[in-house]
């Protein structure tokens, strides 16, 4: 049995405990949550960037009339898609990647560093 004043004591010790246990675990809280916001705060901007470079445009021009030329309704790919370029050490490509998810698929066209002239495409199944 426990006499009444360490119970006294026992009890003004758990109460302090479970206040720094609050304190702390609600700083902690506030301080992820802080931090999760700065995190999307830096990040989504990255992410809805557009995906090439402001000289690019006539790549991708070249790259939709491609696909207008080799494909029936291409005109999607221009509506329906957005261009990525990738820079290679001998190639620029262009990949229209479709926003829907029908199956519509991606084109990608390939053009020659030095000579500008087109030496692979293909095309990606939709998922």
């Amino acid at each position: 049995m426990v006499c009444a004043p360490l119970a006294g004591i026992l009890d003004k010790h758990q109460n302090a405990v479970m206040r720094i246990s609050t304190r702390s675990t609600t700083v902690a809280l506030t301080l992820l949550l802080l931090i999760a916001a700065a995190a999307i705060a830096t990040l989504y901007p990255l992410a809805t960037r557009p995906t090439f470079r402001p000289g690019d445009d006539a790549f991708i021009e070249r790259a939709k009339a491609d696909a207008r030329a080799n494909f029936r309704g291409a005109d999607a790919y221009g509506r329906n898609a957005f261009p990525v370029v990738m820079r290679l050490s001998d190639r620029t490509c262009v990949e229209l990647r479709s926003y829907k998810t029908d199956g519509a698929g991606s084109y990608i066209a390939c053009y020659d560093r030095q000579a500008g002239k087109k030496i692979e495409e293909g095309f990606g199944v939709g998922f």
